[in-house]
């Protein structure tokens, strides 16, 4: 299994939720995300970090994300994923960050935090260029 195989289970399961999803999406210089979530209606980012194991990697990597983006999630295959809850959930807590199981469907087995490290200027940024390409892709 890849982690791109995990990608179409997070994209469905956010379209179902009238978000706007963006796969390895570009957000600084040489910085992307897996997947990002948007919301338009809410001004709401939400950024997932997909990986298939190594949770302290994938910790560091989508710990990032807490500077511009609402909510920050793992996602994991699921069997993974239980592990994570199960022996990680306090570092979770503190860092806001939520952890999503998948099983040819999406499951959240920890609801991140609203990030408590949000910058409003780096948001901003992030938004205003996704904004512009939903709207240009509109035009089209």
């Amino acid at each position: 299994m890849r982690e791109r195989e995990l990608y179409k289970y997070i994209k469905k399961y956010f379209e179902e939720k009238k978000y706007r999803v963006f796969i390895e999406a570009p957000l600084f210089s040489s910085m992307r995300a897996d997947i990002l979530a948007l919301s338009p209606i809410k001004r709401e980012i939400i950024i997932v970090e997909v990986k298939l194991n190594k949770f302290k990697a994938a910790l560091a990597q989508a710990y990032r994300s807490v500077f511009f983006s609402d909510y920050v999630y793992l996602a994991f295959p699921m069997k993974y994923a239980e592990y994570v809850k199960q022996f990680y959930k306090h570092i979770l807590s503190h860092t806001c960050v939520g952890i999503m199981g998948i099983d040819n469907r999406v499951k959240v087995l920890v609801r991140p935090k609203r990030s408590k490290f949000l910058s409003l200027n780096l948001k901003k940024y992030i938004l205003e260029q996704y904004l512009n390409m939903i709207k240009d892709k509109e035009v089209w």
